[in-house]
């Protein structure tokens, strides 16, 4: 059965228990879309070049199914005894070459080799009803519907009933996790998710549980996570998400669209640099805009919006953590620049695609396959996708080296995050659930997922990285990325690694594109700026500073 649980029905008895339980989360929304997680992030180091070679990838979103699911997991989770027997599919994967990998202080170690053995044998398991999955709907139908059937192929290899729904990527402004919550109280809850979900607020509400058992698996026969998913998933000293794969992401530009100006997007630059060229080199005409970022509420806004501030050298908290410095000079530079840009009278208006200002998630991804712009800031998905559809453009696609921010301290910043699946609290058949997330990690799924979604979905884990998946994709995109994923990870917003629940909550606010979207209204930068910090300063009261 095929679900939406944006469509799930919840008592209002269960909305209150929910209620109890957020402390008011419906007012922070997550921040997650085609930009990928932007949890950890490091001024990068000297840009690298891209090279070229081949990828797979994916299609814009489909529609979402309605109905939604109907069982009501109440059972505990369990631990997961290892050394069982493995899944058919695993026992088939081939044990790839030991290969070497990127660490994070930039030397090569060998790979692990993956073992054959599941910890948890689908066998031996039984179900309580229907095993109830929520899948995120990610900006990238093929990529969507591969792992789509894999997990209903596997659950009528085991002959369980399952309860397959989607929910939707970005919800920013919505009220998803309090009715998650709510579903958790009253009982009706998924046995597990899997998507770009936040591990803090899941944590925060009590909605999900750890699954060091799976992690300490996969790490046995993955190696380490990359350190970007780690940051964001490891909360008081337990795994609360399976990392399942890092998603790509970063600035992409149509190269042959740049060579008339004999620019060179292979070389460092910043972002007021791609905007010169992009004014000179448009032509609405020819339905040519280049610049196809939006500032409109969206995961894509919040990137777009959050590279020039942070970029600029705003943060929302000083080195210790706890103090608020939203309101800066850095800070209203930033906006500054960005009103000039998409403000009534930009003169830039010429690089702008009509409607920009209110693009979705989605919106830039149609307008790269359509041909129609040629620089964007987005999650590999718009790069996967150009792959499957539009080899052409794909060709003429690259990741290019890491922006500065264009105003202010113009600092590189580079991210990398990825896709986990979470147990949800009190789930009904949480053996199954985990059975299936070790399915999902197997060499043979892994390197499908890679291959179906070359340019966007790469390995979480050490292994993978030199898999012919992986090497092969278009424009070396992967390898590149792999560069970003081992480099240093830290909060960007807080000089540090210490990720903070209030910190989180911010993103999820969408406090960056609110901001924006009243200084476009009208609102003057300085005002603008300062009610964002005390928006900003209310969260990190709500959440006591954690």
């Amino acid at each position: 059965m095929l679900s939406s649980f944006g469509s799930q029905k919840i008592t209002r008895r269960g909305m209150l228990r929910a209620g109890a339980l957020l402390a008011g989360m419906s007012a922070i929304p997550l921040l997650q879309a085609c930009s990928g997680q932007p949890a950890a992030s490091t001024p990068a180091a000297a840009p690298t070049t891209a090279a070229a070679k081949p990828t797979t990838a994916a299609a814009a979103p489909t529609t979402a199914p309605t109905a939604a699911p109907t069982t009501a997991p109440t059972a505990a989770p369990t631990t997961a005894a290892a050394g069982t027997t493995p899944t058919a599919a695993a026992a088939a994967a081939a044990t790839p070459s030991a290969a070497a990998t990127t660490t994070t202080s930039g030397t090569l170690a060998p790979q692990p080799t993956p073992g054959n053995v599941a910890a948890i044998s689908p066998s031996s398991v039984k179900i309580t009803g229907k095993l109830s999955i929520l899948q995120e709907r990610d900006y990238n139908p093929i990529h969507n519907q591969n792992i789509h059937d894999e997990i209903t192929a596997f659950a009528k290899q085991n002959n369980w009933d399952l309860d397959l729904s989607y929910m939707e990527a970005f919800v920013g402004g919505s009220d998803f996790y309090q009715k998650m919550a709510a579903a958790v109280a009253s009982n009706t809850a998924p046995d597990f998710i899997f998507g770009t979900k936040d591990a803090f607020l899941l944590h925060n509400g009590n909605m999900a549980d750890p699954v060091d058992d799976v992690v300490n698996w996969a790490k046995s026969n993955y190696g380490d996570p990359i350190k970007g998913i780690q940051l964001a998933n490891v909360l008081d000293g337990h795994w609360y998400g399976v990392p399942f794969f890092t998603r790509t992401g970063g600035d992409f530009a149509r190269k042959s669209w740049f060579a008339p100006a004999n620019f060179d997007i292979e070389a460092p630059h910043n972002l007021q640099d791609f905007l010169d060229v992009a004014v000179q080199l448009s032509d609405p005409a020819k339905k040519r805009w280049i610049w196809g970022r939006t500032v409109n509420r969206s995961g894509d806004g919040e990137s777009d919006v959050h590279q020039v501030v942070f970029g600029a050298g705003g943060r929302y908290t000083d080195e210790s953590g706890e103090k608020v410095v939203f309101n800066s000079d850095e800070t209203i530079a930033a906006y500054q620049w960005l009103y000039d840009l998409y403000g009534p009278n930009s003169k830039y208006a010429k690089a702008l695609p009509p409607g920009v200002n209110g693009w979705s998630d989605t919106s830039n991804n149609q307008a790269w396959i359509a041909g129609t712009i040629g620089f964007t800031n987005n999650a590999g998905t718009l790069f996967a996708q150009a792959v499957k559809q539009t080899p052409d453009i794909a060709k003429d696609s690259f990741l290019v080296p890491t922006l500065a921010g264009p105003v202010g301290q113009k600092q590189r910043l580079a991210s990398a995050g990825g896709a986990t699946m979470n147990l949800m609290h009190g789930a009904k058949n949480p053996d199954a659930a985990k059975a299936t997330m070790e399915y999902l990690l197997n060499q043979k799924i892994q390197k499908q997922i890679w291959s179906t979604s070359s340019g966007y979905a790469c390995p979480a884990y050490a292994w993978g990285w030199d898999e012919p998946e992986v090497t092969g994709s278009t424009n070396n995109v992967d390898k590149i990325f792999q560069q970003i994923a081992y480099g240093e990870q830290f909060f960007d917003w807080m000089p540090g690694p210490a990720p903070k629940l209030w910190v989180d909550a911010i993103g999820n606010a969408v406090v960056l594109t609110e901001t924006m979207a009243e200084i476009l209204k009208g609102t003057d930068i300085k005002t603008a700026v300062a009610d964002g910090h005390k928006k900003i300063q209310a969260l990190h009261d709500q959440y006591q500073g954690k």
